[in-house]
């Protein structure tokens, strides 16, 4: 008999067994009894004891934790750190020590960027800034802002 760990975890340590090991015991000393109603039991404990006992459980492991995966269209940001070359990246994290104190947590502590976000303009709008500096093209910046900040 099969019983998932978070019923089992639900009885506290030991209690069901010994619950089961008391219902059985009940049921043996039943047998010798005439005109007396049944012992009744938690369904749990019934199903148990009718299985064969404690000895017949397998008890399924916990659930692992369930990776979350991100929104569709979003980029990572080591992908944003992979695709930029060193020139790139020098520019793009100077430019992150200058912007807000909001705006630069904002940036330090996402995972991803998401082009739904209502600060993700501002981000693009400064990677595309400084880039045109550094290729001298503002055309040229917002192309190569738009292959980093493609979706990963």
């Amino acid at each position: 008999m099969d019983i998932p760990y978070e019923v089992w975890s639900s009885w506290g340590d030991g209690e069901l067994a010994a619950r089961v090991a008391a219902f059985a015991a009940a049921l043996d000393a039943h047998k010798q009894t005439v005109n007396v109603p049944r012992p009744v039991e938690n369904g749990l404990v019934e199903q148990i004891v009718a299985a064969g006992g404690m000895s017949k459980v397998t008890l399924l492991p916990p659930p692992g934790p369930v990776a979350q995966p991100a929104p569709p269209g979003v980029t990572y940001k080591a992908d944003i750190w992979r695709r930029t070359t060193d020139a790139e990246a020098d520019v793009l994290d100077a430019v992150i020590d200058q912007v807000s104190a909001r705006l630069r947590r904002y940036y330090e502590g996402a995972a991803y960027l998401d082009p739904r976000d209502a600060d993700f303009p501002m981000l693009r709008d400064a990677m595309a800034a400084a880039l045109a500096q550094l290729m001298g093209s503002a055309a040229a910046a917002n192309a190569r802002t738009a292959q980093i900040l493609a979706p990963s």
